[in-house]
């Protein structure tokens, strides 16, 4: 009896939770931009599947805004910066790391958008600048074709030096993509200051992993790209690396300019962003650009989809208290038959009691 009623247990929570699925999608609100008000622009990047336009909903100080127009970056005069930092420690010599990055690099430049620019960091002993921004494919492709594998590891100099371009080129939008197989051996400045960086910036990162080697740190470059609300990818197989850059150039392009115009009267908004169950909210003095962490452009983990719905909520409601019941029944049941067998084990004893005042009394 007690192993059923464990059974009803362990059943009725697992339909409480395959009822309820993960929310996968995430948005960040990157720029808030008011410099022409009333219109008001508004710079999005987007986790997960690519949304239809129609999935945006845009508050601004808590009233739904009418006539939001939606386009891609891809589609805007936002010019996109993109510095690619690659590790060419001597660690990369091996399987031919070195040799799939490149060539993952490499197609990651042969796919960019008319309004992209990219720079390239090396880093080993120390971090180089290759290239700086450019839009010449050619270029590009000589600068990460000469790359060679030596050396140790500058993992938080290379991001540092990175994110330190974009102070050059204000004009563009920051993204970092970088690539390593290692954890830091030689920096001169540890991950806390490439963090910050990476934040004075307003940048993004991608970052992607390559497994295998005893001194990764997947860590390292996780909490990185998550503090820039990024995204961290890894393999273990350098021969994804192409795949790798193509998802992480998608996601890229998975950043949309939203623009309306603005009914506040007061000398700043807020601004609130809803797409597919996501969230995100920021805000803006009139007049101005609120860019990054200046914007609190936190992501909003979405409620469960599920959730979303009202009859599926009751019907979890629903689930959970059968459970409950069925609990409840087994354990009356099991009560009921313990009373049952006690009964009947005293019976002889309480039988025994009787017999012997019925002789008392005669």
């Amino acid at each position: 009896m007690k192993r059923w009623l464990a059974a009803v247990a362990a059943t009725g929570l697992a339909l409480l939770l395959t009822a309820i699925p993960a929310a996968a999608e995430t948005v960040t609100i990157r720029k808030v931009d008011t410099t022409g008000f009333p219109n008001v622009k508004v710079s999005v990047l987007v986790g997960g599947e690519a949304p239809t336009f129609d999935k945006f909903v845009v508050r601004e100080n808590g009233r739904i805004v009418q006539g939001v127009q939606v386009t891609s970056v891809g589609d805007t005069a936002q010019p996109v910066g993109v510095v690619l930092v690659i590790d060419t420690s001597g660690s990369m010599r091996q399987n031919d790391k070195l040799a799939a990055a490149k060539a993952a690099a490499i197609q990651f430049v042969e796919a960019k958008l008319p309004n992209e620019q990219i720079a390239v960091v090396a880093f080993s002993d120390q971090p180089r600048v290759v290239l700086n921004f450019t839009s010449d494919t050619g270029l590009l492709r000589e600068a990460i074709g000469g790359l060679v594998a030596s050396g140790e590891t500058a993992l938080w100099d290379g991001i540092r030096i990175g994110a330190s371009l974009f102070t050059d080129a204000p004009g563009l939008q920051p993204n970092l993509v970088v690539l390593s197989d290692g954890k830091d051996t030689v920096s001169t400045q540890g991950a806390d200051v490439a963090r910050a960086t990476v934040a004075s910036s307003n940048a993004v990162v991608f970052a992607i992993g390559l497994a295998g080697g005893r001194d990764f740190d997947e860590s390292g470059l996780r909490a990185t790209a998550a503090a820039s609300n990024g995204q961290y990818v890894g393999t273990t197989d350098p021969g994804a690396l192409a795949g790798l850059f193509a998802a992480v150039h998608d996601a890229l392009q998975n950043q949309y300019e939203l623009t309306y115009d603005s009914t506040a009267t007061s000398g700043a908004i807020s601004v609130s962003l809803t797409v597919n169950g996501a969230e995100a909210q920021a805000s803006a003095a009139v007049g101005t650009i609120s860019e990054g962490k200046n914007a609190t452009p936190e992501p909003v983990n979405p409620p469960p989809k599920f959730f979303a719905s009202s009859a599926l909520f009751w019907l979890v409601v629903l689930l959970v208290l059968a459970a409950v019941g069925l609990l409840a029944w087994g354990i009356g049941l099991l009560v009921a038959r313990e009373r049952s067998e006690l009964q009947q084990a005293l019976r002889p004893y309480s039988d025994g009691v009787r017999s012997a005042e019925s002789r008392a009394i005669r």
